[in-house]
């Protein structure tokens, strides 16, 4: 579902782009922050209590959730859309009620259901003309047809030449190989966006020694302290020291943040030396899941 926030703003709930649609600023969110976004763009107006949010966004996924996390999504959204330009409070806490968020949305989405059968119009043709002036008995079936014209003479209609027949199918044999090898060119040799590897932006979150880490997914400030904590000791335990020219890129879900249990990313990458700002020379990567 696509969503335009304050005819300002669009939100796209597959892939998390929160995206200005004059500027063109953005913000990807993570997983969690586009159920929350989601859930509250659904109830636009309405104010959802924390226990709604827990059963929709965590439970749902057989997840823990707390109030501390709640809170700090939240502060992630709100921080999130002041980066794309929406300076105004959009997302409204209610004392001892919930939350909600308060903004105009509408539904990029065409419904191909609502459009009305008025727009195609049915024009049923009419028969032919009998002819009555000829019946059934005047008319003689033989295996040479013959046609009577006002002056009373037999003439055989004349037949379309075989030369003139043959042109237009080799010219029509001639014109359908032209399509067909278009077709398999385009498809075979026209660049296709689906070749092309999409670009991530990343979000600092600190450094190990003198290389820089990042995140995938921007985050507050006390998450960004506690997955540091955690990117420190991953990269002693597997013996990721820092070495000239190279980045950390390091992330976790939120289970993995909060308990230690989950699934969680870490790469050692060498920026290449003639641009280190827009390509890896190569990564070391290590990947743990655990129930």
């Amino acid at each position: 579902m696509k969503y335009l926030i304050d005819n300002i703003v669009a939100f796209d709930d597959k892939n998390g782009l929160l995206e200005n649609k004059k500027s063109g600023t953005s913000v990807v969110l993570s997983t969690t922050a586009i159920r929350i976004l989601s859930f509250l763009l659904k109830n636009q107006g309405v104010v959802l209590s924390r226990d709604e949010f827990f059963e929709t966004v965590w439970d749902a996924y057989g997840q823990e959730a707390s109030n501390n996390s709640l809170n700090q999504y939240l502060s992630v959204l709100r921080k999130a859309f002041r980066n794309v330009g929406l300076e105004h409070e959009i997302i409204i806490t209610v004392p001892k009620q919930g939350f909600l968020i308060k903004v105009n949305v509408d539904y990029d989405e065409e419904d191909v259901s609502t459009l009305s059968e008025q727009n195609f119009t049915y024009v049923k043709p009419e028969p032919e003309p009998l002819d009555t002036t000829t019946s059934p008995d005047d008319v003689e079936i033989t295996e040479e047809t013959r046609f009577l014209d006002d002056s009373g003479s037999n003439e055989i209609p004349k037949q379309n030449s075989p030369v003139f027949d043959k042109k237009y199918y080799f010219l029509n044999a001639f014109l359908g190989l032209i399509f067909i090898f278009t077709i398999i060119f385009v498809f075979q040799y026209w660049p296709s966006t689906s070749r092309v590897i999409p670009t991530v932006q990343l979000h600092s979150i600190g450094k190990v020694d003198s290389c820089p880490v990042f995140s995938l997914y921007e985050s507050s400030e006390e998450m960004t302290q506690a997955k540091m904590n955690i990117a420190r000791g991953m990269i002693l335990e597997h013996k990721l020291p820092c070495i000239p020219n190279a980045i950390y890129i390091f992330q976790p879900d939120d289970m993995f943040v909060y308990n230690q249990m989950g699934r969680v990313m870490l790469s050692r990458c060498t920026a290449r030396k003639n641009d280190p700002l827009h390509g890896l020379a190569g990564c070391k990567d290590i990947y743990i899941y655990e129930k």
